[in-house]
This record gives C-alpha cells, sequence and structure tokens, in this order.
C-alpha cells in the first residue's frame, strides 16, 4: 500500500512539473515501450488523403454517415493504407527490410478516418508495427455524446504475452466558425504526450494537435520543453499561412513540426531548425487534390532528450565549424 501510495504521489509531482500554466492544459504523459534502431532514427510517414472534401460537409455532419458516403470514405481509407505500405516495401526493397516496426510514426489529416474504421487502422498498425495519429470522423464526447472534433494515438505495445493497444483521443479546442456552424463542440481536456522509452530510458517526446488549435500560441508555449516533436492532422485550405506557421514553430519549438494536410489543399510538410538551409525543410506535397505519401527518417538524438543540434560547433571536413542546429532560442530549458 504504502508502494502504492509513493507511486501515485511521485505521479502527481511529475505532472503538476509539466502542467501547461499558458494554455491551462494538463499534459499527460503515456509512456510506451518501443524499440529504437541502433542507427536512432525514428522513421516517419505522413499520408495525404482526399477524403471527405469541403463539399461531404454540405449535408452536415449526418452526412458523413449517409451509407453511400461511408462505402466510399472506407474504401478510401484502406486505398491509401495499401499505398503507404506498398511505399514502405518499395523503400524497403532499396535500402533493406528492418524488423518492426518498418515504420515508426504515421500521421494522417483531420477528419480522416471514420470513428467506425478503426479495424482497417488496427490492421495497418499490425502489418507495418507502427504507432498513428489520425484525425477522425464521427467523434463524439464521451460523456454528453455531442460532436467533437478528435485525433487518435493508437499505439501498439508487443510483449512476451502478446499485443496489446495504448488508444487514446487529442480534443480540439477551438473549432473553425464552419465546424461551429455544423454543430462541433470544443473539447480539449487535456494534452497528449506520448514518451517513447527503451526500458528505464525516456528517448522521445512526441505530442499533437488538430489543426486551428496549433495557431494557439500557448499550446506550443507549453509544450516546447516537454515534447521532441509537433505533429499537427489538418484540413486546411490557407496552406501558406500553415508554412509560415511551421516555419516559426520549428524554431520556437526546437523541433521536428510536421503537418499532414488534407490532399484537397495539399502542403503537408515536414521541417526542423538545422543550421544548414538545405536540411530545414525534409519534407513539402506541393499542389491541390493530390494523394501524396512520404517517408522520412528523423534522428532523435538531434532534438531528442539529448539535444545533440544545440551542442557548440563541430570540425566539418575542409576545417570549418559546423553545428547541427541553429543557435536554440532564448529560454529553451529542455533535457
Amino acid at each position: 500500500m504504502v508502494a502504492l501510495r509513493n507511486l501515485v504521489s511521485n505521479r502527481i509531482q511529475a505532472q503538476a512539473g509539466i502542467f501547461g500554466n499558458s494554455s491551462g492544459l494538463p499534459l499527460y504523459v503515456y509512456p510506451v515501450e518501443w524499440p529504437i534502431r541502433e542507427s536512432r532514427l525514428l522513421r516517419v510517414c505522413v499520408i495525404q488523403g482526399l477524403l471527405p472534401v469541403t463539399k461531404d460537409f454540405s449535408g452536415g455532419l449526418a452526412g458523413l454517415d449517409e451509407p453511400a458516403f461511408r462505402a466510399r470514405h472506407r474504401n478510401h481509407t484502406a486505398s491509401i493504407l495499401h499505398l503507404a505500405y506498398q511505399q514502405l516495401q518499395a523503400r524497403d526493397s532499396v535500402l533493406g527490410k528492418d524488423h518492426k516496426p518498418y515504420v515508426d510514426l504515421v500521421v494522417l489529416p483531420e477528419y480522416s478516418v471514420h470513428i467506425d474504421d478503426q479495424d482497417l487502422m488496427r490492421a495497418f498498425s499490425d502489418g507495418t508495427g507502427a504507432m498513428l495519429f489520425y484525425g477522425l470522423c464521427g467523434a463524439t464526447e464521451p460523456v454528453s455524446g455531442k460532436p467533437i472534433n478528435a485525433a487518435r494515438w493508437l499505439v501498439p505495445q508487443r510483449r512476451a504475452g502478446g499485443r496489446s493497444w495504448v488508444e487514446v483521443d487529442q480534443g480540439k479546442m477551438y473549432p473553425t466558425p464552419e465546424e461551429v456552424a455544423l454543430g462541433v463542440n470544443p473539447w480539449r481536456p487535456y494534452q497528449v504526450v506520448i514518451e517513447l522509452r527503451s526500458g528505464d530510458k525516456a528517448e522521445f517526446r512526441i505530442s499533437g494537435a488538430i489543426c486551428y488549435d496549433a495557431t494557439d500560441i500557448s499550446l506550443p508555449a507549453d509544450l516546447r520543453n516537454v515534447s521532441n516533436m509537433f505533429i499537427v492532422s489538418a484540413m486546411n485550405k490557407d496552406v501558406k499561412t500553415f508554412d509560415s506557421m511551421v516555419g516559426m514553430l520549428r524554431y520556437h519549438m526546437y523541433q521536428h513540426v510536421l503537418v499532414a494536410n488534407a490532399g484537397e489543399f495539399g502542403g503537408s510538410t515536414a521541417q526542423a531548425p538545422y543550421e544548414q538551409e538545405h536540411m530545414r525543410l525534409i519534407s513539402h506535397n506541393h499542389g491541390s487534390e493530390q494523394i501524396a505519401v512520404s517517408v522520412f527518417d528523423v534522428n532523435i538524438d538531434h532534438f531528442g532528450p539529448n539535444l545533440d543540434a544545440a551542442k557548440p560547433a563541430i570540425p566539418s571536413p575542409g576545417g570549418k565549424t559546423r553545428r547541427i542546429g541553429k543557435t536554440p532560442p532564448a529560454g529553451l530549458n529542455r533535457h
């Protein structure tokens, strides 16, 4: 009993230490066991799908549950997951196949997966070993049942006894005017932080937001000393503004920032505050009405707990000295 009391007390103390004072949100850290490659690379896949599109909301939220649209939406979800799987196989055929997870993190846009299509996501995760973060279509508030906008973390946990799931939803606090007109309610009682662990060591922390919530500057302010990667699931037509936002956040949060945007608008991107300009833009899908799958590797030591990017410059070929990342922003206190 004493051990349990101490465990709870330590957990409360740890949570109080990372409480989001700017946003007023508790930041809940979910520790998960994750196999870290010897290369220290985290493989990431951003999937930019096409459904739903803006006109699919013209009949209200109920229209997204109509049998005809449900069939189209489910088939599209299955198709883009299959496309991503094929791309991963093509990549592995050239670079060599790892053991699972073949890809560590998969991110999809806002509203991209219907709440009743979780079987597809679990099957994809089983096939690739990946954890997923994706926008939900048809999400409701747990108590009242009112419509909300949420994204889901689906993280497989494999142990000797078999496979289980960490499944937790990340809410959206600031619906757009269009969403409010549809009856979508604010819901963000907490901020999820997924902590990848290897044994007793915390290796990397990832947190996510849904579209318009990423523009709430109090949220990145709270996360920049806690997370090592910030991901955004979006359905945003103002691609240029979001490009500017990511360029700002990557430096002020001093970490990788990813956006998975709807294919109707394009602009899915991954960026990080590297010293060398050509390394800052890791991925960007230009153009509208496009399905796109981007796969890339993230070195977890650069902006992870080791924070190699912030260390003093090191000698490079040719006698020049060069640091990995830009000079950290004032007040950064992540370790």
